[in-house]
């Protein structure tokens, strides 16, 4: 909590001392917007250099990044304090794919339609990044780049025991475990904590069991037979195959990638972005892994969705330009090249066909299809919250301090409870 609240007390002031001056140190003639994202790697350097070419186009325009926590929890964190607070800047948000309607519930940012002068159409842009960017059948956000949960195998390992990639649940359980067996460390890494992994890891396990979070009509189905069958699944991976380490209770996605890359383990669940990490000349595992879309209890799995998409702050004083700087942002040009600086996916799937990207990015052009398959988590305003919910109940199932029936139903109660709660406030928000 205090490494959080470091982060939103420094760079509170930014945004708001950007707002009072106006940008007093402009050149004349010319206006600044703020366009706020991550860190995280070579994430600042690619989103800079895309804003320079921006700006060398549109000389009445200057971009300024304002470069935020890596952390996704910090950031929201961030935004929130500044959104509420009705800063016009930053201008342009860059937003994790679970916050749009949150963001957009709350009027903070502005309908793409709103902005552009009507929606525009996106044929090739990815069907879950899509849904994940509309509130109430309104596109609130554009799709940027993607990420979706892939199931990295050692191929040295599999080829030592004369076995193939695993094509089921069941598969890669008997796998792990004879990996294990056969000196492995450890079979099958993922992501146990309690934080937003965990659900993700819960979800891709509830949809390769064919169970649902939410049901179209809002319903809430976490109490279901798919879904205990997929909480059992998670738990018996460390408690009865041991498959999995109890260790794996502790991990987030950076320890999960150095055990994997120090050869410690057969699979490993995790995003695209481990895949250069672990090529990297002089890395242990360098050669020796291989990627494939997560597997079900049939056959292929579904992949949690993550990624970023690009909003417009509905206090922005420069609605116009920054439409015009978002449209830059988000043509072919530059998600290419950003993909390329960054490692990335990009959201626009008519890019995975191109010569240039396909040749500089085999690994994320191979996985277009689990790209496609991916699936966005339950989309709803009051989504941090179903998700800590969801991450607590699942975690004691995972640790022994509930069983499986009692987390789900308490899982369940506590989630229509929340959702009735937002619809009252939302109703009385409107009656207002």
């Amino acid at each position: 909590m205090r490494r959080v609240l470091l982060h939103a007390i420094i760079p509170l002031s930014l945004p708001l001392a950007l707002a009072a001056c106006g940008g007093s140190d402009r050149p004349p003639g010319t206006l600044t917007l703020v366009v706020a994202g991550g860190s995280s790697g070579t994430e600042a350097e690619a989103v800079q250099a895309e804003l320079d070419r921006f700006m060398a186009v549109n000389p009445g325009i200057r971009l300024t990044y304002l470069s935020t926590p890596s952390s996704a929890t910090e950031r929201h964190t961030l935004y929130v304090t500044w959104l509420s607070a009705s800063t016009p800047t930053p201008d342009i948000l860059n937003l994790d794919v679970v916050w749009p309607a949150e963001f957009a519930a709350a009027g903070w940012i502005l309908p793409v339609g709103e902005a552009a002068g009507g929606e525009p159409a996106l044929p090739s842009m990815a069907p879950g990044m899509l849904e994940a960017s509309r509130y109430r059948r309104r596109l609130v956000a554009l799709p940027w780049y993607l990420d979706a949960g892939l199931l990295y195998y050692r191929t040295d390992v599999l080829e030592r025991l004369g076995e193939t990639p695993p094509r089921s649940t069941a598969d890669l359980v008997r796998l792990a475990t004879a990996g294990v067996r056969a000196g492995v460390r450890y079979g099958y890494l993922w992501q146990g904590s309690k934080y937003e992994g965990l659900a993700v890891n819960f979800f891709e396990a509830v949809w390769g069991h064919g169970g649902e979070i939410l049901g179209e009509d809002g319903s809430v189905r976490v109490d279901s037979p798919a879904n205990r069958r997929a909480l059992r699944f998670l738990r018996d991976l460390i408690a009865r195959q041991r498959a999995s380490p109890r260790a794996v209770l502790t991990f987030t996605e950076e320890p999960t990638r150095q055990a994997f890359q120090q050869g410690d383990a057969v699979f490993m669940r995790n995003w695209p972005y481990a895949f250069r990490l672990m090529n990297a000349p002089g890395s242990p595992t360098a050669g020796k892994f291989e990627v494939m879309p997560l597997v079900g209890v049939e056959g292929p799995g579904a992949a949690a969705l993550g990624g970023g998409v690009l909003a417009i702050n509905r206090r922005t004083r420069h609605p116009e330009e920054a439409w015009r700087a978002v449209e830059f942002l988000l043509g072919r040009e530059a998600p290419k090249r950003f993909s390329l600086k960054t490692g990335y996916a990009p959201a626009d799937l008519s890019l995975y066909d191109d010569p240039e990207f396909r040749a500089a990015s085999p690994m994320l052009a191979r996985m277009k299809e689990a790209f496609l398959r991916a699936r966005p988590r339950p989309v709803s305003p009051a989504y941090p919250a179903l998700s800590e919910i969801i991450q607590i109940h699942v975690s004691r199932a995972l640790t022994g301090q509930e069983d499986v029936g009692e987390a789900l139903a308490a899982a369940q109660r506590e989630i229509e409870a929340l959702l009735r709660k937002h619809q009252a406030e939302g109703a009385r928000a409107g009656a207002g």
